[in-house]
Order: C-alpha cells, then sequence, then structure tokens
C-alpha cells in the first residue's frame, strides 16, 4: 500500500509541475484560464476561486492533467483567448510543461549524484572473480523463492540485500519456497567484497522475477568475460563503439545497447590509447531481446560541487537520448510493444524503486520526469511537441491553420493516442497479474 502511495505522489507531483509550467505562463500572459485539473475523468475535490474564476480540482484517475485555456480547441470571441495571443507567447506557454519536467529532472539527478557515489569508467575488478564463489553452489536453485535469511523474514528485494550484505563471509541458513514446500538450506556461502577498511559485505548473486523466484545465478552469466577479449583491470574506458563514456551510466549503457555482439572498446591503459576489436560481452535475454552486460566494477569519482553539476547534465541528456533511441528502436522493430510500459508499469518501477531507499526513487524520478518532458514534445498532433511544430509553421509562413482543422487533427490524434495507452495499459495489467 504504502509502495502505491508513493508511485501516486510521484506521478501526481509530475503531472502538477508539468501542467503548473502551462498555467504559469498563461497566467503571465493574460490567457483566460476555465480550469486547472490533476488528474483526468470525475472531479474527487473542487475549488471555484471567485477571484480568478478558474476552478482548480483533482481528478480520479491520476494519470494525466490539463490546464483549460479559452480558445485553444477553437475560435472564440474572448480577447484573452489563447488562440488571440501571439505566436511566441503561446509557444511559451504550450513547451512549458515540458522544459519544467526536464529542468526538474536535472534537480532531481543534482540531489541523487550529492547523496551517492558517482561511477566512472575506470575498471576496478571482473565480476566473473567476485562471484566465483555462488551460493547456488552452497544449495540455493533457480526458481526457490526467499522467505528468510538467518533470522530475517524477507518481504521485499531489498531485505535480501541488507541481509546478505550484513552477513559478510560468514555462512547462513536460507529458507525457500521449493516446490511448493518450506525447505531450509544451511551454511549457504554468498560471494563477499572487501572495501578499504577492511570492512567485508555479503553480495547478492542471483536475480528475481517478477514473482520474486531466483531467475539465474549471476556466476553463470559472468563465465563469458571482456577479460578474454582483453580488457584488463586499471584500464579507463574512453569509448564503445566509437561513442565516447565519461561516466558509468553512459558505459553500461552503451555495453548493454551495442554489447549484444562483439563491439569495438577504446581505453587508456599507462598513459595511452588502446584499441581493442571484437570485445565479447556477457549476453542476456528479455522479452525476446538481446542486451550486452557490464562484467565489471569501477571505482567512483571523486565529487565535488563542479562533478556533481557536470555529471547531473551529462546524465539528462543521456536520458533525452535513451528516449529517443528507445523511440527508433520501436519503430525499427529491435523492440516490440511488449518492452513499453504504460502508468501501472512505471508505477510498479517506481514502487521497486522506494522500497528500495531515497536515491533509486530519485533516480527514477528524474528519469521519468525527462522522458515525460521528451515525449510531451514529440512532433505528434495533441501533444506539445505537435501544437509547438503548427506554432513554429504559424510563425514562419505568417499564415495561421483554421483554429476547426487544429481541433479535428488534434481529436482525431487523442483518440489514437488514447487508444494506444489502453493497450499498454491492458498489457501492464496482464503482466502485474502474471
Amino acid at each position: 500500500m504504502q509502495t502505491i502511495l508513493i508511485a501516486v505522489l510521484v506521478f501526481g507531483f509530475l503531472i502538477f509541475i508539468h501542467e503548473f509550467g502551462h498555467y504559469i505562463f498563461g497566467r503571465i500572459f493574460n490567457v483566460t484560464i476555465t480550469e486547472f485539473s490533476i488528474g483526468m475523468g470525475p472531479k474527487l475535490v473542487w475549488y471555484d476561486s471567485k477571484k480568478t474564476g478558474i476552478k482548480y480540482a483533482i481528478s480520479a484517475i491520476p494519470f494525466g492533467g490539463y490546464v483549460a485555456m479559452v480558445g485553444e480547441d477553437g475560435d472564440s470571441e474572448d480577447p484573452n483567448a489563447f488562440g488571440k495571443k501571439p505566436a511566441w507567447q503561446r509557444l511559451i506557454i504550450i513547451v512549458a510543461g515540458a522544459t519544467v519536467n526536464i529542468v526538474a529532472g536535472i534537480l532531481a539527478l543534482v540531489i541523487f549524484a550529492s547523496i551517492t557515489n558517482i561511477g566512472g569508467t575506470k575498471i576496478h575488478d571482473f565480476y566473473r572473480n567476485i562471484y566465483e564463489v555462488s551460493s547456488h553452489d552452497t544449495g540455493l536453485l533457480i526458481g526457490d523463492e526467499i522467505v528468510r535469511i538467518g533470522d530475517l523474514d524477507i518481504k521485499s528485494s531489498s531485505d535480501i540485500s541488507s541481509a546478505v550484505s550484513n552477513n559478510g563471509d560468514s555462512l547462513i541458513d536460507v529458507t525457500v519456497i521449493r516446490d511448493g514446500k518450506e525447505v531450509i538450506i544451511e551454511a549457504v556461502r554468498f560471494p563477499v567484497i572487501e572495501n578499504k577498511s577492511g570492512e567485508k559485505s555479503g553480495l547478492v548473486d542471483f536475480q528475481l522475477d517478477k514473482s520474486g523466484k531466483i531467475s539465474l545465478f549471476y556466476k553463470e552469466i559472468y563465465a563469458t568475460s571482456s577479460y578474454d577479449s582483453g580488457i584488463r583491470a586499471g584500464d579507463q574506458v574512453i569509448r564503445v563503439d566509437g561513442k565516447r563514456v565519461r561516466n558509468l551510466d553512459a558505459l553500461s549503457y552503451e555495453i548493454m545497447r551495442k554489447g549484444h555482439e562483439p563491439v569495438d572498446i577504446t581505453v587508456l591503459r599507462d598513459g595511452k590509447e588502446v584499441h581493442l576489436e571484437n570485445v565479447v560481452f556477457p549476453v542476456i535475454e528479455e522479452q525476446g531481446q538481446r542486451f550486452g552486460m557490464m562484467d565489471f566494477q569501477v571505482y567512483r569519482t571523486e565529487k565535488n560541487l563542479f562533478k556533481v553539476i557536470g555529471y547531473s547534465f551529462s546524465k539528462a541528456a543521456l536520458i533525452v537520448r535513451m528516449c529517443w533511441e528507445s523511440i527508433i528502436d520501436l519503430i525499427t522493430g529491435r523492440y516490440t510493444v511488449a518492452a513499453v510500459s504504460g502508468p501501472i508499469g512505471i508505477g510498479e518501477a517506481i514502487g521497486n524503486a522506494a522500497g528500495q531507499g531515497i536515491a533509486p526513487l530519485l533516480s527514477i524520478t528524474a528519469l521519468i520526469s525527462i522522458n515525460l518532458g521528451v515525449m510531451n514534445l514529440l512532433p505528434i498532433p495533441a501533444l506539445d511537441g505537435g501544437r509547438t511544430v503548427l506554432i513554429l509553421a504559424e510563425m514562419i509562413s505568417k499564415k495561421k491553420l483554421p483554429p476547426e482543422l487544429e481541433a479535428k487533427i488534434n481529436a482525431v490524434s487523442l483518440a489514437v493516442l488514447l487508444g494506444l495507452s489502453a493497450i499498454i495499459m491492458i498489457k501492464d495489467v496482464i503482466g502485474l497479474f502474471n
């Protein structure tokens, strides 16, 4: 229940700031506004302002919102109608929502980078070495559902991480559900890492599926290693397939995207650039899609204010690029609609992140906020980007599209978008039950 509430609050906040961007510039330019709603559908609570004449509402469906401006979807006699305002003012009002989302995403990344480590691109060790010890070798099996580690009852994946990490390098009893029966596996050993202070922490060495059961062990995946293709500890990766990488996020994304097949890597080694051809990374397959997996740890970057801000803008630019490339991959057929998530799927991801702490929640909030801004600027009628294109065309040609025609184009496009949203939402619901 708590994770659902957090997901709704995050969605509500991102929708609010988006619509507030439209609203505040509409007020600045004195556009007649009749309603400001967070959510869609039937109104739950509302307030009619006698001073402004605007109805402020919270509606039942939390996956959307709107600012109703007179003359936005047709002609009007009101001298302060949206359509009567100069094109440059209408352009600012339209792009303000997406801009606020992108700025909010960057601010979330600044906070995120301030409270967590920033990964660099210099290689520390290979996962093949780290996961040489495996809990699979001491009794855990694919399909097991972990219900207890030591004396701790397991309710989430974060409980598993905490229990294993706090255990250090000691053997520990693990209780699982296997073939419908509760089974105690005694003296399970997990991989161990040691920090600079000599403190040892256990590592979870498996992946869970959506039902919470073990779906794979990392030891099996990392049996294939980029070490065999020439990469070494101490190398600083600077390019993947010719693309410059400056931090862990960019490095892991490039390997995920390109590493499903042999890829060229450029590293700095002993102060010199070394070009390695056809480097092979471990590969996993999800929903019929193949992805490369980064198979090494990297050193963290020493932080200061400038590096935190620089990282935040760099990560924001990467998120924008990821969004565009995902759309292209969807169009070209690399990804199918099964890989697309709607509000329900995104809400589930927010809930999972919230269960892992404030840093993951900030990270996914930034990701969603920036994606919301980018997606809204796509040149599709009924979206902010489609209206932006029409206004820019008007500013260039000095000719305005008839309001009735624009309204019809937006209505048809909105119907198509709502239909696609419904299909994705149904897929998400089915995924939850599965």
